[in-house]
């Protein structure tokens, strides 16, 4: 209000935000853009660790499948009477009691535990598998893989010589999760059935 020759004038003023108003709106929109981009970032890297652990999982069983395979083969050569040495883990001996391993499940052949698994990938750059092989379609995966074999039990045959009728398999795969390590153990039973 102005006082203009004593006559009371009143002078429209333009209403705008305060400097306050403007602080609370800019906070209230940050913390509407912020909270679900916090929240995607967390399901994004929650669903890359459910990857990493499944794909763990997958090797560790791998790995068991690979050593029931062995087993059966030997079973089957027995039951057939053409080989004499009943000690089905022999094969892979490397891996018994105090020794760990690892084993390519494609070529056989038994390695070092601790050696990062490799990927092997087509022409077009496709996932094809793991292993323990090198070359020009072979990258090194962060998953290495720990494989322990451990005789349960033994049983005397009729010939005198004690067979493993029981071994205890502990596969650890483990990778490197940002800066904190992270493993998955798979242990499982397998039993002679001849």
């Amino acid at each position: 209000m102005f006082l203009k020759n004593n006559k009371k004038e009143y002078k429209k003023t333009i209403a705008g935000f305060t400097l306050v108003e403007s602080l609370v709106a800019i906070s209230i929109l940050m913390v509407a853009i912020v909270t679900p981009m916090t929240i995607a970032q967390k399901g994004l890297s929650s669903a890359m660790y459910s990857k990493d652990q499944m794909t763990a999982s997958f090797l560790a069983q791998d790995a068991i499948e690979f050593i029931k395979n062995k087993r059966d083969e030997i079973g089957l050569v027995i039951g057939g009477g053409i080989r004499e040495d009943k000690d089905w883990l022999n094969s892979i001996s490397g891996c018994t009691d105090d020794n760990n391993c690892d084993i390519d499940t494609i070529t056989g052949e038994i390695k070092a535990a601790g050696e990062p698994l490799s990927v092997n990938r087509d022409s077009d750059g496709n996932f094809l598998y793991y292993g323990q092989s090198s070359g020009d379609n072979f990258s090194t995966s962060k998953f290495t893989r720990k494989i322990n074999i451990v005789y349960k039990t033994l049983k005397g045959d009729s010939d005198g010589s004690s067979v493993s009728d029981e071994a205890l398999v502990t596969v650890t795969v483990s990778w490197q999760n940002g800066a904190s390590p992270e493993s998955v153990v798979v242990k499982s039973f397998i039993y002679n059935y001849w």
